[in-house]
């Protein structure tokens, strides 16, 4: 009587079964945990008419408690559906609309305070840089620092990728996408790790002079130096060569 039901009883009773009652909880759709619980658990006092039916009307204490992230010191709203579902077993599995900065490759593995720092959410930079100046300072292989490159790391890196040492430098001025130059180390072919405009093809066992001279008995005036080298083989390649002379011979 206290809740005000209405005395229809086959509203929420079967003929067959008087303990096995369902209400249609059309104000409030009830799914996930919600479907779980008692009556008495949202209604309280016996109240059943009336009662608010946002997320925070009965969940404002998770709230105020949510530690990771700090709910109230980022200044979060309290519509609670924009991260949670009503359908999620528990409190814990929301997802963020991360629109500002997408999440992408290894940033969706990320806990927020690896990059929200002290529950700061709002107006925090956007570059890769001003997370990965660290990475970029102690990069070895290159050796971004010494080198001088930019600290634009989407040049070479992408946030897709599952791990920082997926970048890829675009070498124009020597392509090295494929064959057996796409796999070499940068250190491979320049030796000076802090300038990059020099290199090197005869260093190292890739182009040994013994083998190299041999591939080049009828190149006149052949010299056994990498200028000379790049020259002739500006993609890394022998059609040139073998363009000039004839000759049938295997790319290297």
């Amino acid at each position: 009587p206290s809740a005000g039901f209405p005395t229809s009883c086959e509203l929420c009773h079967s003929p067959t079964s008087w303990e096995q009652a369902e209400f249609d909880h059309a104000a409030y759709q009830l799914v996930g945990v919600h479907q779980t619980l008692d009556c008495a658990a949202c209604h309280s006092s016996g109240v059943y008419a009336g009662l608010p039916s946002e997320c925070s009307d009965c969940h404002i204490d998770d709230y105020n408690g949510a530690v990771e992230p700090d709910h109230v010191a980022a200044g979060f709203p309290t519509t609670c559906d924009s991260c949670h579902s009503s359908a999620d077993p528990s409190w814990n599995e929301a997802t963020y609309p991360h629109t500002v900065w997408p999440l992408v490759g290894s940033h969706t593995m990320q806990p927020c305070s690896v990059c929200h720092t002290g529950s700061v959410y709002a107006g925090l930079p956007s570059e890769c840089v001003d997370c990965h100046l660290d990475d970029y300072n102690s990069a070895t292989n290159p050796n971004h620092s010494a080198a001088g490159y930019p600290t634009f790391c989407e040049i070479c890196h992408r946030a897709s990728d599952l791990d920082w040492n997926q970048g890829v430098f675009d070498h124009v001025y020597f392509p090295i996408t494929g064959g057996p130059h796409g796999a070499r180390e940068c250190g491979d072919c320049h030796p000076n790790p802090t300038n990059f405009t020099i290199f090197s093809c005869t260093s190292g066992p890739c182009h040994p002079q013994t083998r190299t001279v041999n591939d080049h008995d009828e190149v006149t005036g052949f010299v056994y130096e990498s200028m000379a080298c790049y020259g002739c083989h500006p993609n890394g390649r022998s059609e040139k060569i073998l363009s000039r002379f004839g000759a049938t011979r295997a790319s290297h």
